[in-house]
């Protein structure tokens, strides 16, 4: 089962519910699932994750720990791409 995928999904719902501090708590509990599997839970799951647990914390109001969020998911992003092998 893709639990942390599952959580995501909570997450957003909560979001779209204007139920922001369970949509934090969903999200929090996905990215700790995701850091225990050493990120290794899907291709994407991972930044999907880490996405919703950013805008759950801006859903929050703490826009601090957003943009800190995003950074992190970014530099996350930016060492799987360098991963990549060169098509030459």
């Amino acid at each position: 089962m893709d639990y942390p995928g599952a959580l995501e999904t909570l997450s957003a719902l909560r979001r779209a519910q204007g139920r922001a501090a369970e949509a934090l708590a969903a999200a929090e509990e996905a990215l700790a699932r995701v850091e225990d599997m050493g990120g290794a839970c899907g291709m994407f799951r991972g930044a999907f994750v880490r996405l919703a647990h950013a805008e759950s914390l801006h859903a929050t109001g703490d826009r601090g720990a957003a943009r800190a969020a995003i950074a992190t998911a970014r530099a996350h992003l930016l060492a799987i791409a360098h991963k990549i092998a060169h098509p030459d």
